[in-house]
């Protein structure tokens, strides 16, 4: 079996990649057979938050999600948030 250990999803294409499906399409040419998905810690116009891969890794058993937060803006909701959804397996990691 073969893992990327690091992949980020995109919501503006860059340079090419980072779209869903042009991950998925990556992932067949190469062989490679699950993700590990992460986020970023806060939702812009180019990054997904938690909240976001999660909905997206929800649609492919192939895709792993794994959750963030920055540690120089988090605050205790933030962790809670974070325990919660690792409690409820929604995130691996």
């Amino acid at each position: 079996m073969i893992i990327d250990s690091h992949t980020h999803i995109l919501k503006k294409q860059l340079h090419g990649a980072g779209f869903y499906k042009d991950i998925l399409k990556e992932m067949k040419r190469s062989s490679v057979d699950r993700c590990i998905v992460i986020a970023y810690f806060k939702s812009d116009d180019m990054d997904n938050n938690t909240e976001e891969i999660i909905e997206i890794v929800s649609q492919n058993d192939c895709l792993i999600a794994v959750g963030s937060i920055d540690i120089m803006k988090f605050n205790q909701k933030d962790v809670n948030g974070l325990e919660k959804m690792l409690k409820n397996k929604t995130v691996s990691g």
